[in-house]
Formats: C-alpha cells, structure tokens, sequence
C-alpha cells in the first residue's frame, strides 16, 4: 500500500522499468506522422478519443491509453491511484509499445493532471503539452466552489451512467442528452479506482511546484462554460510556466468529445 507520504514522490527516471503488469493499456492506435498521446479525463476510458481521432489520423500518429483502473487497463486494489503512479504507467506503456523518442501528449480534466505529473518527471520526453479542461483548484475552497457548481447537474450524470452501464445506448432520448457517456467503458471501471481518484485529486498548491522544469510549450485548453474551470487558477499556472499558453474556446467541460471538429483544429494549429 502506498501512503500519502509518496503522493510527491522525487522526479526519477523509469521508475517503472520493470513493472510490465503496471503500464496503461493502449485502447488503440492509429494514424501516420509526429506521435499524439492521448490521455482521457476520469471515468471514462481511451475510447473517449475515437470522435476527435478520426479527424486527426491524417496528421498524426495517435495512441490513446486507458489509465489505471479505467478501461482495459490493470485495476489495481492496493493502489493510491496518485498521478504519479498512472505518470510512471504511461512512461512504462510507452516503453513497451516502442514510442520512442519525444511525444506530443494531451490529457483531459483528470488525464490532463497526470499528463503534466508526467511532464514534471519526464520533461525530457515530452515535445509539446497540451492540457484539455483541466481543474485547476489550489485550495479546498476552490474544490468546493466547483462541487457547488455541479451540484444540480448530479442526479442527471448518475442516471446516464446507471441507464448506460444497464442497457448501453437503447434509449435514444438518454443517449442523446448526455452523448459524452457514449464514449465511456462504465462496464470496465473501478469503483475503487474512482473514487480514489477523486481523493486524491489535487486541491493544494502543490500542482504549482516543478514548473520551471517545463521548458517546451505547454498549451492550456479552457472553454467558457466549464464548470469545473476557475480562470484565475489557470492564468497563475499558465504565467508560471516558461512557455505557456491559454486557449479560450466555447463549451463544455467535454469540449473535446462533443466538439471534436473544433478541438482536432486547435490541435492541428499547435502541434
């Protein structure tokens, strides 16, 4: 069992080198041209990016990885599910698939946090970062303020998840009210994995720390009607960063799923 003690544990190199049964499942792979790693936000699966690669196959080598205990990949029960370990996971599954070299890498919501957990511990595997909607919360108040936010919107997303884990997409009318729950494997997830997830998420400043070892561009996704967004905490990272950069697009929190013709422009522009 790994204690909170190791939820910062030091930058190294391979941590993981050795751990085959711990690397992130590679959901598929797809597409010629510079290397686009994917990583999807919490709940859902590597299957979120089908919508967006399928318009960015043409450019750009994707793969896209389920983390740990989400989709295929190894669910774990006597894991933390802290960043750094699905961080080392990715460096491991990178390994292993042969994607040497740099990376381009871009993670939603949750998949954004551990790509730039990534990113701090292996600066120099990475080209360019892109974080998509990622929560920026820096103090319990901020994750309240965003709790508070979703608060009526709860009782719909448990019933897509509920309708869907039972009966998949049958209902049309439920299907089509949450169309982001058609990309997620809820058949696949850990309950303990989420919720872990969601404990351990950051809510200090402590995601603030290491920035400076960022020296390649990193490029922050926001859309106006994200919930879970405060922009203040997202200008003091960004301004902290020696190449960063914020996008304002229009949207959800979903944005990259329920606007992919938008968000495969974004990145065909940066990357």
């Amino acid at each position: 069992m790994v204690n909170n003690s190791q939820s910062h544990r030091p930058y190294n190199v391979f941590d993981m080198i050795n751990s085959d049964n711990l690397a992130l499942h590679m959901q598929f792979g797809c597409g010629f041209g510079p290397k686009l790693v994917l990583l999807h936000g919490l709940g859902a699966s590597g299957r979120y990016w089908l919508s967006a690669s399928e318009l960015l196959k043409a450019k750009y080598h994707i793969t896209s990885y389920d983390l740990l205990g989400f989709g295929e990949s190894p669910k774990p029960d006597d894991f933390e599910y802290f960043r750094w370990q699905q961080a080392d996971a990715l460096r491991q599954a990178l390994w292993n698939d042969k994607l040497l070299g740099k990376i381009n890498l871009v993670g939603h919501s949750m998949g954004a946090l551990v790509a730039l957990d990534f990113a701090k511990r292996y600066p120099n595997k990475i080209n360019k970062l892109v974080l998509s909607n990622m929560p920026v919360m820096l103090s319990k108040a901020d994750g309240e303020a965003v709790r508070k936010r979703y608060a009526d919107k709860l009782p719909k997303i448990e019933k897509s998840f509920s309708h869907k884990a039972k009966h998949g997409n049958k209902n049309k009318k439920v299907a089509d009210e949450h169309k982001v729950f058609q990309h997620y494997d809820l058949a696949q997830l850990s309950p303990y994995a989420y919720a872990q997830a969601i404990k351990n998420s950051p809510r200090d400043k402590s995601i603030l720390d290491n920035l400076e070892r960022l020296t390649f561009p990193v490029y922050i996704i926001n859309t106006d009607s994200d919930k879970a967004l405060i922009p203040t905490n997202s200008k003091l990272l960004a301004g902290k960063l020696p190449d960063g950069h914020i996008i304002n697009a229009k949207g959800s929190h979903q944005f990259p799923v329920l606007d992919p013709k938008r968000f495969s422009e974004i990145i065909s522009t940066i990357i």
